[in-house]
């Protein structure tokens, strides 16, 4: 009798990318959330936000915040579908301190009647796609010091010493640009995690930045933010907060 592996052997899709569960199927892109639905803050804000930002008025930690969109179209932001689904709810909830004016939110109907954005057939799109992420500076250093220890080195996101100048004689190693790109279609790259775990990831550093004094522009005590990093470690191993029911789709 043949074996099971054996009989599925000539079955088995040739294209990595016909093993993956939506991306093949020219999905709608996916909507992070938190453990349990939840939505995150918004990390970028269009620039009719910066003055209220800057003045303490929203309600957003200044570390979480990325950037700010200052292209003339906002297609990070007002222009962006994506931006008012992932974020609809909390830019309401604050519409008063946000700075935005009547004609700012009439762009909200004008980017929700755009076609939702597709997810890149090459990239993860589900919960449990294993994705390639970028290589930590840390480790870009130490091999390009020879493994020396670089743990005691001030070096930034790129690798890269931060008062290092790096001449034509001595150029940065270019890398390939893996972010979020499925990991199957690239079997030798070492630095991989799931979507839903960089989801966990970043929800757990924005409840941390929520209680970060600094972050928050405030000052209640010394050991505030401590007794707040507390709370978010009892939280991430509490099971009715960190341990949603959830069922692998395999």
């Amino acid at each position: 009798m043949e074996s099971p592996a054996a009989s599925n052997a000539g079955t088995a899709p040739k294209d990595p990318l016909a093993a993956s569960s939506s991306t093949a199927n020219n999905a709608d892109k996916r909507i992070r959330t938190g453990p349990n639905g939840e939505r995150f803050l918004p990390t970028i804000l269009p620039q009719e936000c910066l003055k209220a930002m800057q003045a303490g008025k929203i309600p957003l930690p200044a570390d979480w915040l990325q950037c700010i969109d200052a292209d003339p179209s906002r297609d990070m932001t007002l222009g962006s579908r994506t931006w008012w689904e992932e974020h609809g709810d909390w830019l309401e909830e604050n519409r008063k301190c946000l700075g935005l004016t009547k004609k700012h939110w009439e762009k909200k109907d004008t980017a929700m009647a755009m076609e939702k954005e597709k997810a890149k057939p090459d990239e993860g799109n589900d919960d449990f796609d294993w994705i390639c992420r970028s290589r930590p500076g840390h480790d870009i250093a130490a091999e390009r010091r020879g493994d020396v220890d670089s743990d005691s080195e001030d070096v930034d996101d790129d690798g890269e010493d931060a008062g290092d100048v790096v001449s034509e004689s001595d150029p940065k190693p270019k890398t390939p640009k893996l972010d979020y790109k499925l990991a199957s279609l690239h079997p030798d790259h070492i630095w991989i995690c799931t979507m839903r775990g960089i989801d966990r990831a970043n929800w757990w550093m924005q409840e941390t930045y929520k209680r970060d004094q600094d972050s928050c522009c405030v000052h209640i005590y010394n050991n505030w933010s401590c007794y707040g990093v507390t709370e978010v470690m009892q939280n991430l191993v509490s099971p009715s907060i960190a341990n949603p029911q959830s069922v692998h789709p395999n």
